[in-house]
């Protein structure tokens, strides 16, 4: 009977260890997505357009950023609301394959926003280096610099959607917010 309550122990032991092994793996799991999901991408700052007259926003974009889908929903609701104030480049880094990805398709449905393909180099001059940044200029002088969503994927409202609907007002938007997205460096993947 001895024995019995011994391995029984043991037993209670070695599963209590599991349990609580199991479940610190799910917190450190958790903590290590919530890091990734709230740690935004650098902003280097971006040089003037020369002749840019009005308002004009430029968002780079990597074409399969799945971050960025949210960005370019985001930013669909913003030009549609401006009501033609805000002429609107979406800027892709990389080589054009051709058949539309997924975030070109998207932007595609911008009404009036122009598309283009750059490098990671040439995407630099908007002070992009993540995906899904967005450069806000007011007569070619960079204004707002950042993201317009709250988190990585996350579509609603957010500091860079306010400070682009300041800058609409005709106020004066705070300069910069966190953007998330995948970095545009050549050779990594979204």
């Amino acid at each position: 009977m001895k024995g019995t309550t011994k391995r029984s122990t043991i037993r209670t032991v070695l599963f209590g260890s599991a349990i609580a092994l199991w479940l610190g793996l799910i917190g450190m799991g958790a903590a290590a997505t919530m890091r990734w999901e709230f740690t935004p991408g650098p902003i280097v700052g971006a040089e003037p357009l020369t002749g840019s007259r009005g308002l004009e926003l430029v968002m780079v974009a990597h074409p399969f950023c799945p971050c960025t889908a949210a960005s370019l929903n985001q930013l669909r609701d913003i030009v549609v609301q401006s009501q033609g104030k805000l002429r609107t480049r979406i800027v892709f880094v990389g080589a054009n394959m051709g058949s539309p990805s997924p975030n070109e398709r998207a932007a595609q449905e911008i009404p009036d926003a122009g598309i283009q393909w750059v490098d990671a180099k040439q995407a630099q001059r908007f002070g992009a280096i993540t995906s899904g940044h967005v450069t806000l200029y007011r007569d070619g002088v960079p204004i707002f610099e950042g993201g317009i969503t709250a988190s990585r994927g996350v579509v609603g409202d957010s500091a860079g959607q306010r400070a682009i609907e300041t800058a609409l007002r005709g106020q004066k938007p705070i300069a910069a917010a966190p953007v998330y997205g995948c970095a545009l460096t050549p050779g990594e993947s979204p």
